[in-house]
């Protein structure tokens, strides 16, 4: 029986600070609702009856917007200096925008809800790797685990997405986004710290970033292999 117990204790914790377990579930969750963005094309084929030239449109949003987004709310929560607030709102309008688009009546009115929705829903990845490594550095841990609970997450959402989509309807997949993130917010609102950003560390503006970037060739293959793999991503999706 101990050696049950302390393999779910394992599972629970991944072996690391109990202060962690918050933050495994926050992953495990955020991932597992905003997984039934896979089935958005099934949605759009078989509930919107969109023509494929529509579906290839609307599947290019959510690539513009992982570009554009987080470094536009990177640096509102800089400038605020307040990450979690900006988290939070990131958090509340992306699950608000995806859960409404089930009633959305047109193709032209679904690109831009869809493109808001993403655009609301990309940062908090990013935001939440960030809140994932203020965190280890204050508590010790290791990234990749935190990540692990994620993918676990992503997972057992798409799979039980596609139950739900069998049994009920794809449409209910807007539910579980909503639904799923009322949860994360609860996690995030209680349980994840709000640490204040290092006054004392060098900072640089976007224009430096672009500016290293360039300035280092190794980086800059390495920059632009990552945007090839990212067009080609977007292409097989």
């Amino acid at each position: 029986m101990s050696a049950i117990l302390r393999l779910i204790e394992f599972t629970i914790d991944g072996g690391e600070s109990k202060k962690l377990v918050p933050l495994k579930l926050f992953f495990a969750i955020h991932y597992c609702a905003f997984s039934t963005q896979t089935y958005l094309p099934i949605y759009f084929d078989h509930t919107e009856h969109f023509d494929k030239m529509q579906i290839g449109i609307l599947l290019t949003l959510p690539c513009v917007c992982a570009i554009v987004a987080p470094p536009i709310w990177g640096g509102v929560a800089d400038i605020l200096k307040n990450q979690k607030l900006v988290h939070i709102f990131c958090l509340v309008t992306a699950a608000l925008f995806m859960f409404s688009l089930r009633f959305v009546p047109t193709f032209n009115v679904m690109c831009l809800m869809l493109f808001v929705a993403n655009f609301q829903t990309q940062p908090t990845w990013s935001l939440l790797d960030q809140t994932a490594m203020t965190m280890l550095v204050h508590i010790g841990g290791v990234y990749g685990k935190q990540r692990l609970y994620g993918a676990v997450g992503y997972g057992i959402g798409g799979y039980f997405a596609g139950l739900m989509a069998a049994a009920v309807g794809i449409a209910w997949c807007f539910n579980m986004v909503l639904g799923l993130s009322v949860i994360s917010l609860f996690i995030l609102l209680r349980f994840i710290p709000a640490y204040q950003p290092d006054e004392g560390g060098t900072k640089t503006d976007y224009l430096q970033s672009l500016a290293i970037i360039w300035d280092q060739p190794d980086v800059l293959i390495l920059f632009i292999v990552v945007l090839l793999a990212g067009v080609m991503g977007g292409l097989i999706d």
